[in-house]
């Protein structure tokens, strides 16, 4: 929690869970717009690159890492650290919080 300034991991987690679960922008993937103000499926999803892919993927991790770090055990660790090879990442990359210049803590 360190890294958040935070004493509970709920906050930090929560957050980066947003990112991979349905939003207006992942679910834009499968829907549009009508001519009628409405909503309708798409026959195809759209193409949404593999960017979002790989930006889903590492929130998840980095959303491990915060839930890890609260265990008594940290149990996910190895598996954490497999994804992160699998995905071709390298490095730390647990999220950090920097504050803004002037901002007091």
């Amino acid at each position: 929690m360190a890294a958040f300034g935070e004493q509970e991991g709920y906050l930090p987690y929560r957050h980066l869970s947003s990112y991979s679960h349905t939003t207006r922008e992942t679910a834009q993937l499968y829907v549009r717009p009508t001519r009628a103000g409405g909503w309708e499926l798409r026959n195809k999803p759209r193409e949404s690159g593999l960017n979002d892919v790989i930006w889903t993927a590492v929130c998840l991790i980095q959303a491990g890492r915060i839930l890890d770090s609260i265990l008594s055990e940290q149990l996910l660790t190895a598996e954490l650290d497999q994804a992160t090879v699998h995905l071709g990442v390298s490095g730390d990359i647990v999220p950090r919080r920097h504050l803004r210049r002037g901002a007091a803590n």
